[in-house]
């Protein structure tokens, strides 16, 4: 409905005037302008740069200086980005464009991190920036500001490479622990690392920092680096964090001294760093690393386990049990539970009980109350009953193939494992050898050599079915086998 006191109704003279076909010329001519002017100027600076820097590349010491000087001036977006894009030019004299970017200042260092982080390429190994462009990175690093806003500076000092190295050991020496966090990062990445500045950082009074260099350290070519990477691990006085990276820059070296090395960390007294150097020892031992560029053999890795009485190693496998990422190796649970076993510390009962009603971990108290039931003896029947449930357990007894072949999760798996411990015989035992899943072959395995029977191998079983066998009948051992 209209209004009728609307003056714009009610006054024709307050109405918008019509555009003549003129006016709608000129503001079209207008709107041209305003777009093919900046587009016009973009192009004839591409032109004037590209001249100046076929000039820069020419070998005529008049149009190289020239050139030089008249691309310090152009300190515009549009400019330096083309001046930086000149870079991946194979023809071009890397040294000198960054000398003219050096000249810039500060309008090219972000275009020139930017690049170098879209590029993979090794484009700043053969060039060295001088010291003020590398002064205004290292101020990048420096400023008080969030750390992701310092991430590209550390990025283009790591690609800069062997000449940031000075500047980021003083950096290393900030009052802003995130700064001297990311000078280390900075060292750390590069590709290779100069021995000097990582032990100036091996030296820093920053833990982290320590922690941060240690495993570059121990992997560059400098033998000295192991050593100290040894001596880290070795000092009880270290920070915790620093013995443990330490500890897996060691395992990862290829030295044959690593496994000596982390054997005799495990009559430390440091809680974290014994449990830390099991999982490492059983995670090469039951999966496809090694150690110092040797396979351990499981035996030998549990031998060495077991050979140390330290408290500490009981409370270490049973922390094992906790790395779900390690529980899915093969053999890792059962060589927890069969160190756990050879080592036979009263104590051990009471811990996995605590260990079994622990909810910290998604299947800890699943694992953990497996290998109560075994190095329990069966003495500690309620804590099992109530972490993996006790009608759980004799439905898994009743009718384990059924539930094998459908499928089971974490606390079937456990269950499982109890019932081969409370009622099993042989033909559960062969069943769950030829399961096909490692975790319940290995304990098949483990359960047979406590009984003194023998299991046939996968391949005889597969074939031969599996003789239904009652559990009163007589398990052969190894010397009726032969």
């Amino acid at each position: 409905m209209m209004l009728v006191n609307d003056p714009y109704v009610r006054d024709p003279r307050m109405r918008l005037p019509k555009l003549t076909r003129r006016t709608k010329e000129a503001l079209l001519v207008a709107l041209i302008l305003v777009v093919a002017i900046p587009v016009i100027w973009v192009s004839c600076v591409r032109v004037q740069i590209g001249w100046l820097l076929e000039n820069l590349k020419s070998g005529d010491s008049a149009r190289v200086s020239n050139a030089v000087a008249e691309l310090s001036l152009c300190r515009s977006g549009p400019s330096v980005r083309v001046i930086v894009a000149a870079l991946d030019d194979e023809t071009q004299d890397k040294r000198r464009l960054i000398d003219v970017l050096a000249r810039i200042g500060e309008p090219a260092v972000g275009p020139l991190i930017g690049r170098l982080r879209s590029k993979s390429h090794s484009l700043m190994e053969t060039v060295r920036p001088d010291t003020s462009f590398l002064g205004r990175l290292k101020a990048g690093i420096d400023a008080r500001q969030v750390e992701a806003a310092k991430q590209p500076a550390v990025d283009a000092l790591i690609a800069i490479g062997e000449p940031a190295a000075a500047l980021l050991v003083q950096t290393l020496k900030s009052d802003d622990p995130v700064t001297r966090q990311l000078a280390a990062q900075a060292l750390a990445g590069m590709r290779e690392p100069p021995t000097g500045a990582l032990f100036d950082a091996l030296s820093s009074k920053d833990p982290t920092v320590r922690a941060t260099v240690v495993g570059p350290l121990a992997w560059g070519r400098d033998p000295r680096g192991l050593d100290a990477a040894i001596a880290r691990l070795r000092d009880a006085n270290e920070n915790s964090n620093v013995r443990m990276n330490a500890a897996y820059a060691v395992a990862n070296s290829r030295s044959p001294q690593a496994s000596d090395a982390l054997v005799a960390t495990l009559d430390d007294g440091n809680g974290r760093l014994v449990e830390w150097v099991i999982s490492i020892l059983m995670e090469e031992a039951t999966g496809a690393g090694s150690i110092g560029g040797r396979r351990i053999p499981y035996d030998e890795t549990l031998g060495a386990i077991t050979a140390h009485k330290n408290p500490l190693v009981v409370k270490g496998l049973i922390g094992a049990l906790q790395y779900e990422s390690l529980m899915q190796r093969e053999d890792a649970f059962v060589m927890a539970v069969e160190a756990l076993t050879a080592i036979d510390d009263p104590r051990t009962p009471g811990a996995l009980s605590a260990a079994a009603r622990s909810t910290s971990f998604m299947t800890a108290d699943d694992y953990s109350a497996a290998a109560l039931e075994i190095c329990g003896k069966g003495q500690n029947r309620a804590a099992v009953d109530a972490a993996v449930g006790a009608a759980n357990i004799e439905r898994v007894a009743a009718d384990y193939r059924t539930v094998v072949k459908n499928g089971y999760d974490s606390k079937t798996r456990a269950a499982l494992i109890v019932a081969l411990e409370r009622s099993g015989n042989m033909a559960m035992a062969q069943y769950l050898a030829n399961s096909g899943d490692a975790w319940l072959a290995g304990i098949a395995r483990f359960w047979a050599k406590r009984k003194g029977v023998y299991l046939e191998s996968t391949d005889a079983v597969n074939a031969s079915p599996v003789p239904s066998v009652e559990s009163s009948a007589p398990l052969p051992t190894e010397a009726t086998r032969r």
